[in-house]
């Protein structure tokens, strides 16, 4: 049956991502869409290349990522396959808010493949784990060594990219704190439970504290699992780190092809690294608005507004919207796929 409310936000989505353009659009008077296209054709080819192979990074690291935890868990599965499961969250994050919808859509195609719902929640979990440490730490050490190039951004962006971080670091805490203090955790939320109780806010809390012995329950086992392999825990952490820079690399690799030289790429860079932390302030799908925000304001700064826009939709273009499509087509194919093994009653893949 098709989910009615993932229609309904993935349209919504839609014109998230169309009003941005537009307002991306008119923040120069000078912007002309034949300009754009002259630029885009005047790209160098081979940085071009690199910078599209640089976003499909972005989709493969995650899912060798999920592959490596899997396989600790006793699990083998081949990185088309990762592919497919990264794919699914990559696609569905993006037309959900705060990326709700991104891991239950990797753990369709993982119980597809046969996996069991224990495995696939420490593998999920873990993974989500590492992704935030990943941007914590590629972040943190960005902004240690180019802290001098937020400065001179606008207050706007600064305060944006302050709680991103800010929501990062208490993500981080919160996660260690569900790994290593889970009855602490417990008798917190259950306090609150019965407090909304009385309040009559909450009316059946007997199935809500249900509902956090579960989820605790499957980070104690997360917690063990990876007090009993420890290498899984770096490999997973290095591969989101990889993942990462993949996608930072895009507008360094499009500045590249744009004739900027490497000093201007290397700060286009850094921008996008603030960005992708500072995202992390709202939860619209995406970060779409938010994000177009931050980067053109980081790149007028760069380089004026008239050739911000277009290098802002440029690089947004591909880090993110081409990134979500290439998603869906990996999505998709993996389904299809999936369908006709099943006819024929042969295994995935």
């Amino acid at each position: 049956m098709i989910d009615k409310k993932k229609i309904v936000w993935a349209i919504i989505s839609f014109c998230i991502a169309v009003g941005s353009i537009f307002l991306v659009i008119n923040q120069s008077k000078t912007f002309k869409a034949e300009v754009l296209i002259s630029s885009m054709l005047a790209m160098d080819l081979k940085w071009l290349i690199l910078a599209v192979v640089s976003m499909l990074g972005f989709i493969w690291f995650e899912g060798l990522a999920i592959i490596r935890i899997a396989k600790a868990l006793g699990v083998n599965r081949e990185p088309k396959n990762g592919m497919v499961y990264s794919a699914a969250d990559v696609c569905f994050s993006a037309i959900t808010p705060s990326a709700s919808g991104g891991q239950p859509a990797s753990a369709y195609f993982m119980m597809k493949d046969g996996m069991k719902g224990s495995a696939i929640a420490i593998t999920l979990l873990l993974n989500l784990i590492m992704y935030s440490a990943a941007l914590l730490s590629v972040g943190g050490l960005t902004f240690l060594l180019f802290h001098k190039i937020l400065f001179q951004l606008s207050m706007k962006f600064k305060i944006l990219f302050l709680i991103g971080f800010g929501i990062i670091c208490v993500l981080t805490f919160v996660f260690y704190m569900l790994l290593h203090k889970d009855k602490l955790i417990y008798r917190i939320c259950n306090t609150f439970i019965c407090f909304f109780e009385k309040l009559n806010i909450i009316k059946d809390g007997n199935t809500k504290r249900e509902k956090l012995k579960c989820s605790l329950k499957q980070y104690r086992e997360c917690a063990k699992f990876i007090a009993e392999d420890k290498s899984v825990l770096l490999h997973s952490y290095l591969l989101n780190v990889l993942q990462r820079l993949s996608q930072l690399g895009v507008p360094f690799f499009i500045f590249m092809a744009c004739g900027k030289g490497s000093f201007m790429a290397l700060r286009a860079m850094v921008i996008q690294c603030f960005v992708a932390v500072g995202s992390n302030s709202v939860p619209i799908p995406g970060a779409m608005g938010v994000a177009d925000y931050m980067m053109l304001d980081g790149f007028t700064n760069l380089l004026g507004n008239a050739e911000a826009v277009n290098m802002e939709l440029i690089c947004r273009g591909i880090t993110v919207y081409c990134c979500v499509s290439a998603g869906g087509v990996i999505t998709m194919a993996g389904y299809i796929l999936r369908m006709k093994r099943q006819r024929k009653n042969q295994p995935f893949f």
